[in-house]
């Protein structure tokens, strides 16, 4: 499997005064849900690139449904718990109880 560096740079605004470690922690936690976006985001632009550059090189890519294919094999191999579409679940009921 190939290697792939992807370098991020962050950049906070922080106050010159009466700065603390839990501020900046909190500070930090908040930014994980935007890092995990970017992340994603350049994975997908990366993908999108790659798979137009391979289109311009050999004239042609795989289709959405070979792609969607692959992404269902991938999420299997990689799911911890199984197929559990052929268990009954008698006890859930649409309210919640």
């Amino acid at each position: 499997m190939s290697e792939i560096e992807i370098n991020l740079t962050l950049k906070f605004n922080i106050p010159d005064e009466d700065l603390n470690v839990n501020g900046l922690l909190f500070g930090l936690k908040g930014a994980n849900s935007q890092i995990m976006l970017a992340i994603t985001k350049v994975l997908f632009m990366a993908y999108g690139r790659s798979e137009r550059e391979i289109e311009r090189i050999i004239g042609f890519s795989a289709s959405r449904w070979t792609i969607w294919r692959r992404l269902g094999e991938f999420s299997e191999d990689q799911c911890l718990f199984g197929d559990m579409k052929n268990i009954p679940y008698i006890f859930l009921m649409p309210d919640g109880n």
